[in-house]
């Protein structure tokens, strides 16, 4: 019992991890937490890029896919004037929104 109490007040704690530096923090939390985003976020990045780019564009391999050099909004002139895009966003957003409906009433009957 007197070792488990000189152990106890031996050489106080300062609470701190060992390797707890900026540099551990780094390699532990940081650069894990970056390649994560980089990898979650690029198809966002992707079809952002890709809707800007003309059809030409799109298919010259000769220069870098991830910048756009001419950017154009013909696709989105195309989506909106040639597609029934409007119409297909409202039948989503009813349908999101009595599904969504629907579930909170079971839910509340339930609980």
């Amino acid at each position: 019992m007197a070792s488990v109490a000189r152990l106890k007040a031996g050489k106080p704690r300062t609470g701190r991890v060992i390797g707890d530096k900026f540099v551990g923090r780094a390699i532990r939390i940081y650069i894990p937490l970056l390649a994560l985003l980089v990898v979650t976020l690029f198809p966002f990045y992707w079809m952002a890029v890709t809707s800007f780019k003309s059809a030409s564009e799109l298919f010259d391999f000769s220069v870098s896919p991830l910048w756009v050099r001419e950017p154009t909004l013909d696709w989105y002139r195309h989506l909106f004037t040639q597609t029934n895009f409007p119409r297909w966003a409202f039948n989503t957003a009813v349908v999101a929104t009595i599904s969504t409906l629907i579930s909170l009433f079971c839910s509340i009957l339930a609980g």
